[in-house]
């Protein structure tokens, strides 16, 4: 299992950029709302990077 700050500072390692966490419904990507299920946001948590 991953939480945000692990899986942000991984995410780093590898080589990603830009790691950012986010909240539910807010993203860079235009239609976040098709695959976001509102129903698991309490128990989830969002995070964006770009390779």
């Amino acid at each position: 299992m991953w939480d945000a700050k692990s899986l942000g500072i991984l995410l780093q390692k590898i080589g990603f950029q830009n790691v950012e966490r986010k909240t539910f419904g807010q993203s860079t990507i235009a239609e976040i709302d098709l695959l976001d299920i509102e129903r698991r946001k309490e128990e989830s948590f969002y995070i964006e990077a770009q390779k």
